[in-house]
């Protein structure tokens, strides 16, 4: 299994329109190499279907050493 550094940066999306709702749950992305893109999926409860979100969008399967998965909670 590789490892990656990962830093966060902090971003705060323009809202435009009515307020943002607060999402908590999984968020998990992974780069395609067969068609060269990177996909994400995300869950409230289950890291497992985040990555089955991401995995099976479309025709194409996630490149196993760039899955990443992050637990996102309000702050």
């Amino acid at each position: 299994m590789s490892t990656f550094k990962v830093q966060k940066v902090e971003f705060e999306p323009p809202i435009k329109g009515d307020l943002v709702k607060q999402f908590a749950g999984w968020v998990c992305i992974g780069y395609c190499t067969e068609n060269c893109a990177w996909y994400s999926g995300c869950d409230i409860d289950s890291p497992t279907d985040a990555y089955n979100e991401a995995n099976n969008f479309g025709n194409h399967s996630l490149h196993p050493a760039t899955v990443q998965m992050f637990r996102v909670d309000p702050a």
